[in-house]
């Protein structure tokens, strides 16, 4: 039964975050960073660290989320749009934890720092875990879930295994190739997967489709697009399983000419969804 909880426990993301959200509570309870070691009451002061990296995990996780919409996951311009997002994230945090702390230990005010030195310090322990966090994360996932491995041996009686090009032939069902790194991530209805492979070729291994290089990093296939949002410095693709896909400015013209934009502005007007697969 345990072995099968820590099955589920390493398939569940969000439960690996909270659980290491509690664990970096913990131990930033026992230790006790910035004088904190001098309030009294043990478990209390443990409690309230923990409750500071859950309300931590919560505001940050946001911030991640809102910064892999504007700038594509593992770019340079991601790492600098998610330590923004963590400045501002951290606002709330450090008003959150002074109020907490005041209310636990309320003979500390005349001792504790400015609202300025506080976000100081929650900037020292926010923004390093985040960052540390996201790239680790990224970095857990990948061999995961669908990376090359070495072809098994077979008789000939029995077909070759797939390679990771074959992997991704997936029709109707791909909406969208966003390149990580050295992988490409395949968006479909389902979810997505990550597949050790060129950018080019894995377009090559989508080629029967009608879609777009929309971006450097982004191809996306035209019965995906679900809406176009922005101006021509700043469009973005929404795709039919929700995710936004950036286009570059030098693509918008591309897009225009496909007739991509038209379809469109005919689709908000009409309220109708002319992308599905089964449209003409």
């Amino acid at each position: 039964m345990t072995a099968m909880r820590a099955r589920a426990l390493a398939k569940a993301p969000f439960a690996q975050m909270v659980c290491a959200a509690f664990a970096l509570g913990c131990f930033l309870g026992v230790v006790g960073p910035f004088g904190s070691y001098l309030n009294h009451g043990t478990l209390t002061r443990i409690g309230y660290w923990i409750g500071a990296a859950w309300v931590g995990l919560g505001l940050y996780g946001a911030a991640v989320a809102a910064s892999r919409r504007i700038a594509p996951a593992g770019s340079p311009a991601f790492w600098c749009v998610l330590a923004g997002s963590v400045l501002i994230a951290s606002v709330p945090l450090a008003y959150l934890t002074r109020s907490g702390a005041l209310l636990l230990w309320p003979t500390l005010r005349p001792v504790l720092p400015g609202w300025m030195g506080w976000y100081a310090q929650v900037l020292e322990i926010g923004l390093p875990s985040t960052l540390a966090g996201t790239l680790a994360g990224a970095r857990l996932r990948r061999p995961a879930i669908a990376t090359a491995s070495p072809a098994a041996p077979h008789t000939p009686d029995e077909p070759a295994p797939p390679s990771s090009e074959q992997t991704i032939r997936l029709g109707p069902g791909v909406l969208a190739l966003q390149m990580e790194d050295h992988y490409v991530r395949v968006h479909t209805r389902a979810g997505s997967a990550l597949h050790l492979m060129p950018m080019t070729r894995a377009i090559e291994a989508v080629a029967p489709l009608d879609g777009l290089r929309v971006h450097r990093s982004w191809w996306v296939a035209r019965h995906a697009v679900r809406q176009v949002d922005g101006p021509a410095r700043a469009m973005r693709l929404t795709l039919a399983n929700g995710v936004t896909a950036p286009v570059s400015r030098a693509n918008v013209a591309v897009l225009r000419a496909a007739g991509w934009l038209a379809e469109a502005s005919e689709a908000d007007r009409a309220g109708a969804d002319p992308y599905s697969p089964t449209s003409g």
